[in-house]
């Protein structure tokens, strides 16, 4: 995805929202736990975590180690390693673009290094319970699958008794769902920086064009249903055809990342005949020195929104802003003042040549913000 967003998306609404769901929660907890309280399900979750998993972090949670534990373990259970999935278009990345990662030459060696690699970040006490014997999964794609497979055999009877704990009908119960939407701020979609998500109101009654996507899908990670920090604002088009219910947890977006440093495209549009039609301009995903699989994974799960594609439509919106660009003098913006007599602030002289400020609110509420940015002011 293109934007970061920062920690307090949600703090306008986080006791509010944690006022309308809690009790609700807590009596399907308690309903739960009187059905069947040998559950292993409730040697983890008592009720006074309840809190944490609605309005704590749910990643790299330093609060209760479990909800970190969970996210780890599902996320192990459902990547997905089948052709064309997480594992083999990694593998296609890194080799494609010549990043040596790679230990061994071979391509079988280089398949059981990623899966190892994928194991050795997941791996964590919920794990271990699931899996039992000390057995190496990674050495073929049969193992890691009978591997994957153990863990949602053993997680299954917990997941279904987190799926009534942590009903999402609570929130359409509670008429939250604009709500939430609507406290982001977030006018633009995170995951493309295209589509317009803002709300609105008709007769006195708040509407959203967002969708609200659980990030951890709630299919997968029952247990983050209702948890706040896994409400993504986005577009119809993100959501429901590009991400759907994929595990894309290298690329979780809530953080405290700043966007304005970071580039994300990378255009070439500079010479005489690109600015006046004869070649195409061209717009790319920069491609950042990837140093570890960390990164390659989180490069290539990006690719899964198809923004190269997508921003294709975009290359005369690009060469008009640099036909702009470069008819500028260096002492324009000085003309400017002088004709004028007043002080024109940068941000103000930008959006007069650019219709763009260079500020990080507008990423939230400028349609292709991130693509002018990167285009005019970072390249």
């Amino acid at each position: 995805m293109i934007i970061n967003l920062n920690e307090n998306i949600f703090f306008e609404i986080k006791e509010y929202y944690l006022s309308q769901i809690i009790t609700p929660v807590k009596e399907q907890y308690k309903a739960e736990r009187a059905k069947d309280p040998k559950n292993i399900l409730f040697d983890y979750l008592k009720e006074e975590n309840l809190k944490e998993i609605i309005v704590g972090k749910i990643y790299d949670n330093k609060v209760w180690k479990f909800i970190d534990n969970y996210r780890k373990t599902m996320c192990l259970a459902y990547l997905d390693i089948n052709n064309n999935g997480h594992v083999q278009t990694t593998w296609k990345y890194i080799k494609e673009n010549n990043i040596p990662l790679f230990s061994s030459t071979q391509k079988n060696e280089q398949y059981i290094e990623l899966r190892r690699y994928l194991f050795s970040k997941y791996n964590n006490t919920l794990v271990q319970d699931a899996l039992g014997q000390n057995i190496d999964y990674t050495n073929s794609f049969n193992s890691f699958k009978v591997m994957q497979n153990h863990i949602k055999d053993y997680f299954y009877e917990m997941n279904q008794i987190l799926e009534k704990i942590f009903d999402y009908n609570f929130i359409k119960k509670a008429g939250l769902r604009s709500e939430i939407l609507s406290s982001t701020k977030i006018n633009i979609c995170p995951y493309c920086n295209r589509q317009f998500i803002n709300s609105y109101e008709v007769k006195e009654s708040l509407r959203v064009s967002a969708h609200l996507d659980h990030f951890y899908p709630k299919s997968k990670f029952p247990l983050f249903a209702l948890s706040l920090y896994n409400f993504i604002p986005s577009c119809a088009h993100c959501n429901s055809i590009l991400k759907r219910d994929k595990v894309l947890d290298f690329v979780y977006p809530i953080n405290n990342k700043n966007n304005m440093e970071k580039v994300f495209f990378e255009v070439s549009c500079n010479n005489y005949r690109q600015l006046v039609g004869l070649e195409e301009p061209q717009i790319k995903i920069k491609k950042n020195n990837i140093t570890n699989f960390d990164e390659a994974f989180s490069r290539n799960f990006i690719e899964l929104f198809r923004i190269e594609s997508i921003y294709e439509f975009h290359k005369d919106f690009v060469k008009n802003l640099k036909l702009k660009e470069n008819m500028l003098e260096d002492n324009y913006k000085d003309w400017l003042e002088s004709i004028l007599k007043i002080n024109i602030s940068y941000s103000s002289y930008y959006y007069l040549i650019f219709g763009y400020e260079y500020n990080e609110e507008e990423l939230f509420n400028r349609p292709l913000s991130k693509l002018v940015h990167d285009t005019v002011f970072n390249a």
